[in-house]
């Protein structure tokens, strides 16, 4: 597949901690883990956890030069929080990369320092904050919490964690996208472990961080814990947009190689396999088709396999999208927009019923935002049908 820095992909993990009872000399493990990785970009998260030793938590947002070495860039983010349990995602996980101050307060509700703080801000709200001071916001854990479809239809997300220390789901992903949102995809460990989850950037020019967080954004990116997979559709790869002024066809090429077995490399065209290639023993594949466009959507290829990585995770890859418009029109989906409809209304009632706010008017400004997420659906539901 030839040398994929010369073809100007770079490797990154957006989201990493370490833990005190682990890490005791967490500036060794920086200093040497991720150039030894062959990171290109290693994103270190601030979180607030009342019932855990973030030692990582120690350093200043921002770029971390002493740690930037041997080729990797170091950068200190924030992961924003809200939980309805400490197992279960409430307005849910957010990745904030190249702030320059820390979005406060970084978690709220029953994840505040004590525990006892109101669920408000939203995290809706702690997006927009995060974009306007010039970060890059990416949602955590495939897409879990109620708020996802919030932000993405508020404007304020940039990526996608699929895998982000779980086997990947591709389930929310798809319905955003197949809804019409252009969102690339993403990845990262969460914890300490190296060697698993990462997504290559292609950028144009010279490698900085700021080239590959525009990379990035504009989804020229693989996410895969091992498999290396490449797309073209008419040419062109993953974040690229094609027009098309009335149905037609589109020629589609797939390589993947690996040396972890994988089953199959799939085509996946809005969110349904339209064509699948067996692995020549188990490690190598090529798959071309021709893919007729009889509406706007996407297309991405992602590796299918049943085996394990060597840290126990299914092994897998997906590259970002490739977007296409015919006679005009982006991907619409009623069922889709139907789904995330249907959760609004089920996140308002709890929120009612649950959360805790200081006043009632900051539970009425939750609840608006709901709504605006919620008309958005509506409108793409409609559009859909039309």
């Amino acid at each position: 597949m030839g040398d994929w820095r010369e073809m100007g992909w770079y490797s990154g993990n957006t989201h990493t901690h370490y833990h005190l009872q682990i890490d005791e000399d967490p500036d060794e493990r920086l200093r040497l883990v991720p150039p030894a990785e062959a990171l290109d970009v290693s994103v270190i998260s601030y979180l607030i956890r009342n019932d855990s030793p973030y030692i990582t938590n120690r350093y200043p947002v921002g770029r971390l030069p002493q740690f930037s070495r041997d080729g990797t860039i170091m950068d200190m983010g924030e992961e924003a929080r809200n939980n309805r349990t400490f197992g279960d995602f409430g307005y849910g996980h957010c990745l904030f990369l190249n702030i320059p101050r820390a979005i406060e307060p970084v978690s709220t509700g029953l994840l505040s320092k004590d525990g006892n703080a109101p669920d408000f801000p939203t995290l809706s709200m702690l997006c927009a904050e995060a974009r306007r001071l010039g970060g890059t916001t990416i949602w955590c854990h495939n897409g879990g919490g109620m708020e996802l479809p919030v932000v993405a239809a508020l404007g304020d997300l940039d990526a996608f964690n699929l895998a982000d220390g779980l086997d990947a789901d591709y389930a929310r992903y798809y319905d955003l996208l197949n809804c019409g949102f252009r969102i690339p995809a993403s990845s990262g460990t969460d914890w300490w472990i190296y060697d698993h989850n990462r997504v290559f950037v292609r950028i144009a020019g010279d490698f900085h961080y700021d080239s590959w967080i525009a990379g990035l954004r504009e989804g020229r990116t693989l996410v895969t814990n091992g498999p290396l997979l490449d797309l073209k559709v008419d040419g062109q790869g993953p974040g690229a947009r094609l027009e098309r002024a009335s149905p037609a066809v589109a020629r589609v090429e797939v390589r993947a190689l690996s040396r972890i077995p994988f089953d199959a490399v799939e085509i996946v065209q809005d969110g349904v396999v339209v064509a699948s290639q067996p692995a020549v023993g188990g490690r190598e594949v090529r798959l071309e088709r021709e893919i007729p466009l009889r509406r706007g959507g996407w297309l991405a290829a992602r590796v299918q396999s049943s085996a394990r990585s060597y840290g126990g995770a299914a092994v897998f890859a997906h590259t970002s999208p490739v977007y296409v418009r015919v006679a005009g029109t982006p991907a619409r989906r009623a069922e889709a927009a139907g789904r995330f409809i249907d959760e609004i209304e089920e996140s308002q009632s709890f929120i009612r019923k649950n959360y805790r706010f200081a006043t009632d008017a900051d539970r009425a400004v939750a609840i608006r935002r709901f709504g605006s997420a919620s008309a958005r659906y509506h409108k793409i539901a409609r559009s859909s049908e039309e």
